[in-house]
């Protein structure tokens, strides 16, 4: 980078881009959202065909591992999220 009569520019006088990590985290709180709304379209409602609430809990039971995939990939989402979220409080600047 120079100045006007061609002299180089410090790399030290060169302001950052952002001088804040709030568009950061942001940025990956909306890819967070992303990954947890495409864990929830796996997640079908059961036929339960009318009969009440109890072919409708036998429905829901027959699905249970869809329900417990979405609720393990729920908790591996989050725990990931937090730590990102605790590393970024250690940032003063992002460039």
């Amino acid at each position: 980078m120079f100045t006007r009569d061609q002299r180089p520019v410090p790399r030290e006088e060169s302001p950052p881009v952002f001088h804040h990590t709030s568009r950061l985290e942001a940025f990956s709180d909306g890819v967070f959202a992303i990954a947890i709304t495409l864990l929830i379209l796996e997640i079908r409602v059961p036929e339960a065909g009318g009969g009440g609430g109890a072919q409708l809990w036998a429905a829901l039971l027959a699905r249970w591992l869809s329900y417990f995939a979405f609720v393990l990939g729920f908790g591996t989402i989050f725990v990931a999220w937090v730590g990102h979220h605790l590393l970024l409080q250690n940032l003063r600047a992002v460039t």
